[in-house]
């Protein structure tokens, strides 16, 4: 499944709810353990300034569990 979520733990990109905005993150789960992590990183960097600059809207979280 390929979604995001601020409470649904499956989603594969995650950013979690804190109560701090230092202590904010993003969480990535879908990358292989055997992957190269210097280009892994670079692509999801690359990815989401791609995103950010042609203002891709990525669509609606996925909140729910999946069934």
């Amino acid at each position: 499944m390929l979604a995001y979520s601020a409470r649904n733990r499956s989603a594969s990109i995650r950013i979690p709810v804190v109560s701090s905005p230092k202590a904010r993150r993003i969480e990535v789960r879908f990358p292989d353990p055997a992957a190269n992590p210097y280009l892994c990183f670079a692509a999801l960097l690359m990815a989401g300034l791609d995103g950010i600059k042609n203002k891709i809207h990525p669509g609606e979280a996925m909140d729910k569990k999946p069934v």
